[in-house]
This record gives structure tokens, sequence and C-alpha cells, in this order.
């Protein structure tokens, strides 16, 4: 390798690392926000889903919704803030993935309509499980669906 080759990658893997270091400043500075924005949406992606419901929903099924809706946003890392490990020493493949992983983070805390879509996708995918009919808090019915839904919620399990 010639040496301006080798000085060429070595500023350009210190921008890298200079992009990962302000994306994860930036990210930071979310770091508290994570849980009550994640509460959030899933509220409203809930509410999106039963606005007609005349009673009460059997706490078994908003309790199965409110999991997997968590467990979604836990396993595609969305309204996170994985702080980035600096490495000068890592394989420019590594820097790449941190990178586009603190930008995909950042874009749900600073870009709403990015938010809204997830919580658009979220509400969808709630009233397409979700039975037209929604047991009241006191029919026993729930019961097979929370466990239904509760099956489907565990990460990794999405078929």
């Amino acid at each position: 390798m010639r040496l301006l080759d080798i000085f060429s990658n070595r500023r350009q893997e210190s921008r890298e690392i200079s992009e990962l270091s302000l994306l994860s400043g930036r990210l930071r500075r979310f770091a508290g926000e994570t849980e009550e924005r994640r509460k959030a949406i899933c509220q409203n992606a809930i509410r999106r889903a039963l606005p007609d419901c005349p009673h009460a929903p059997n706490s078994r099924i908003m309790e199965a919704a409110w999991n997997l809706l968590q467990n979604i946003l836990g396993y595609e890392g969305i309204f996170s803030a994985t702080a980035a490990t600096y490495r000068t020493e890592r394989p420019t493949s590594e820097t790449w993935e941190a990178i586009s992983l603190a930008t995909r983070q950042l874009s749900m805390f600073e870009n709403r309509e990015d938010a809204e879509t997830v919580e658009t996708a979220l509400a969808t995918l709630l009233q397409n499980i979700i039975p037209d009919y929604v047991p009241s808090a006191t029919e026993e019915s729930a019961h097979a669906f929370s466990a239904a839904v509760c099956t489907a919620a565990k990460p990794g399990h999405f078929n």
C-alpha cells in the first residue's frame, strides 16, 4: 500500500470516529427520555387501535398488547440510546454499523415524522391482531386471546 493511501485511510477513519463521537453526544442528550417516549408511543398506538371500544377492555388484553409493543420497540432498538464504544482500532465495518445505528436511533428522537410512522405501524398491527369484539374487563374469554398475544410478543419469535 502506498504511503499516500495510508494517510488518506487514516484521515477517513478519523472523520468517521469524529462523526460517531458527535452522533453519540447528540444521542446522550436523549438518554433520560427513552423510557418516557416508549411509553407514550405505546399508549398512543393502543389508543388508536381501540378508539371505539364501548367499555374498558380486559386488562389482560391491554397488558398483552402493551408487552407486545414494548418487546417490538426493544427488539428493534427504537427509542433507545445505545452509547457507542470508542476504539480507534476497530474494523471500518463496525464503525459504519455504529454510525448507522446512532443515526437511526437519533431519527426517532429528532424527527417527529419517523416516530409517527412507527406509532402508526404499531397501531395498525394491533388493529389487525385484536379481534373486532374486545371482551370487557369482566369476561373470561379474554384469557385465551391475551395468552396468544403474549406468546407472539417474545422477541425473535415473530413468524
